[in-house]
């Protein structure tokens, strides 16, 4: 079975994964970003030209689903839940430098894991909990 990259290294497929996840085409997302043409899209499409901190802050802010890390890293996923959306789309309008929001999403992400595993531990005591009765 085929494991599944936890990071996407390739600025084109990061672009190839937002624009399926976001479910439009490259012509889509120029229009919403606010690009005279399309060419900005395709050049990182076509591998000419990298995801950069300009598009990244104009991307979440049209799509705060979007997972900043994606961007910036390509670290999955692609798309964030709502509660951290929202986050992201407040500390956009709150940091003024990519690096200080870097550190704060960090920190929400850790906090969903740890979140997210105290679950599954909760849910692991359930499930021995109704299998001794």
């Amino acid at each position: 079975m085929k494991e599944e990259k936890s990071i996407i290294t390739s600025h084109p497929e990061r672009m190839q994964l937002l624009l399926q996840a976001l479910e439009i085409t490259a012509n889509n997302l120029s229009v919403d970003l606010g690009y005279k043409n399309s060419m900005s899209i395709y050049y990182v499409i076509n591998g000419r030209n990298k995801i950069n901190e300009q598009m990244i802050k104009r991307i979440i802010k049209i799509y705060p689903s979007v997972n900043y890390l994606f961007l910036a890293y390509g670290e999955l996923p692609v798309l964030v839940p709502p509660a951290l959306a929202q986050s992201q789309k407040n500390m956009f309008g709150e940091v003024a430098n990519l690096e200080d929001l870097n550190l704060k999403l960090e920190l929400l992400f850790k906090s969903q894991n740890r979140l997210t595993q105290k679950l599954e531990n909760i849910e692991s005591l359930l499930i021995e909990l109704v299998n001794k009765k």
